[in-house]
């Protein structure tokens, strides 16, 4: 049976349908903002997008990469990566609280602090 030409482009195209998703006020608050590509095993189009829309609510905002050093004590005995906690502080805007997201998680030497990395606010 022979290859047709329409068969064969199809074949090779590794990646069938994109869902663009575009933010104006992202590119005008970051002028240095790139497009960014995600693929994925999505067949349907409909959760393609429901994906795309979740990825760039998450990514569009101001969110930073934060590090700080707690007590190794019970009171944060319970954290894991991924937990939400939140964070209090005069500074920063945050007065009134934000959550963070932990993101990792480190012994200092005298293993009297830990050292968190978080993310957000959220």
């Amino acid at each position: 049976m022979p290859l047709s030409i329409e068969r064969a482009v199809f074949a090779r195209t590794e990646f069938r349908k994109t869902t663009p998703a575009v933010d104006a006020a992202v590119k005008t608050r970051d002028s240095l903002a790139q497009e960014l590509t995600f693929a994925s095993l999505l067949y349907e189009e409909a959760d393609a997008n429901i994906l795309r829309d979740q990825i760039l609510a998450l990514r569009k905002i101001n969110r930073n990469d934060w590090a700080l050093a707690v007590r190794a004590d019970s009171k944060y005995s319970g954290l894991e990566i991924g937990s939400t906690i939140t964070l209090f502080y005069p500074r920063f805007n945050l007065g009134s609280g934000k959550n963070f997201i932990v993101k990792k998680i480190a012994k200092t030497q005298s293993s009297e602090q830990l050292l968190l990395t978080l993310f957000g606010p959220q």
